[in-house]
Order: structure tokens, then sequence, then C-alpha cells
């Protein structure tokens, strides 16, 4: 929820307390992240407001299991879901559930220097085979492959002339 700049020294409101200072506010905010040390100092500082839920563990699971759950149409709710991994570790199935309830809007915070630094390499066959299937779990289905490694000589092409 906040941190130290290590340039000033000043306290830095992190994207969970930036969330909760909207106005107008949400009726539930719900966090979640792997590093329970995280969750208990979000718990600290927001106390026992109850309209805040937190939890540790997977996105993957507690977003299916326990939070698009309560957002049904059927209940008049709707939601708003900031997606904002770590890494590459966020499941589309998830992104997918979250669209098929029809009522969850979903922003994705790529994690673009996971990608760069574990799969995207300019020899794909050395990278290891769990980084290609977290990327594989992330787009959903091996298509990523084809963009991703598709060989431009150059970025300006030559044009063939009559």
């Amino acid at each position: 929820g906040y941190h130290l700049s290590k340039r000033t020294g000043e306290f830095v409101e992190g994207s969970p307390l930036n969330a909760l200072s909207v106005t107008p506010p949400f009726k539930e905010y719900h966090f979640i992240d792997l590093d329970g040390d995280k969750t208990q100092a979000l718990q600290a500082v927001v106390g026992d407001r109850p309209d805040v839920h937190l939890y540790t563990g997977n996105c993957n699971s507690i977003l299916l299991d326990q939070v698009f759950p309560r957002v049904r149409w059927s209940h008049r709710r709707r939601a708003l879901c900031l997606l904002d991994p770590y890494g590459i570790n966020l499941n589309w199935s998830v992104v997918q559930a979250a669209g098929n309830t029809r009522t969850i809007e979903v922003f994705i915070n790529f994690m673009v220097m996971d990608m760069n630094r574990n799969v995207l390499w300019r020899e794909p066959e050395k990278v290891r085979r769990e980084q290609r299937d977290r990327m594989t779990a992330f787009w959903g289905d091996e298509s990523w492959t084809e963009i991703a490694y598709q060989a431009n000589p150059s970025l300006f092409p030559v044009l063939d002339r009559p």
C-alpha cells in the first residue's frame, strides 16, 4: 500500500491506497497479494474498514473462487478489476472468466519486463519450458509465439519497386 522513496525518504502511496482515495468511492475493495507481509502492512494502514477485503495467495484462484462470484448481474452488481501482477503469473482463464460475467471491466498491467527477461528472447529455443508455459497460461494459447518470434530484417523494410 505504500513505500518510502529511496530518493527523498518520503512516504509514497501505492496503488491500493490510491484506489481507496478515489472519489466517489467504490462500495467494496478487494486486494490480493502473494506476500503476506504486504497484506498485513496494508491491513495495518486500512484498519477494520468493512469495505476492504484483503487476501494473501494466488490471484488466479482467489479471483475465481472468492471475488468474482460476488459480482453477479442478478444482484445488479458491477466491478472494475485492475490486474497488476508482478510477473506473467496471471492466467488468461481469469480474464476470460471476468469477461464472461458481463459485469466486470478489466484493466491489465502487462508485465513487459518479465516477458522480455524470461520469454521474449532472440533465440526462443533457449527459453526454459516453464517460462514458455507461464507465457502461454497468461496469453491463453500459444499464438503469442507466432507474433513474438517473427523475423523482421529491419525497422525499415525494403519495398519492391517497379
